[in-house]
């Protein structure tokens, strides 16, 4: 990996466990990925250019429903960042870890619900809403 990709990590991202992403700093002034937890349950991914200002923005919605499919807002416990120079670095990477690590809150469904559609399915159907692909 290119060690200038990350600013506050010098491994490969896509390498790291679910429980070094829990481990990562809550804090980073700048561009990066965030994660957002319930419990050790990582219900969603994000990349922002400042994300610090995301996060103070999801905390503030956290709990009123969304304006365009009146569900929940994200209903987060804490969160953890991982930290890059660019926002283009960020977003690149931020798909590649929606992808393997598939959280409820990230992408549409297959009904075409918008972003906590398989959140929700998997939910009322009692299985687990996180997992990383075989």
């Amino acid at each position: 990996m290119n060690e200038s990709l990350t600013s506050n990590l010098c491994v490969d991202p896509l390498k790291l466990t679910l429980e070094d992403i829990y481990a990562l700093p809550d804090f980073w002034d700048g561009p990066g990925i965030y994660f957002l937890w319930r419990g050790v349950e990582l219900l969603y991914i994000g990349a922002s250019a400042e994300v610090m200002n995301r996060i103070t923005r999801q905390v503030q919605l956290r709990n009123q429903p969304d304006c365009m499919t009146g569900k929940p807002q994200i209903p987060f416990t804490h969160w953890t960042i991982l930290g890059f120079k660019t926002i283009t670095e960020a977003a690149k990477v931020e798909k590649d870890l929606i992808d393997k690590w598939q959280p409820g809150f990230n992408g549409p469904s297959d009904q075409g619900d918008h972003v906590w559609g398989r959140h929700f399915e998997a939910e009322a159907r009692g299985a687990p809403t996180t997992g990383a692909k075989e």
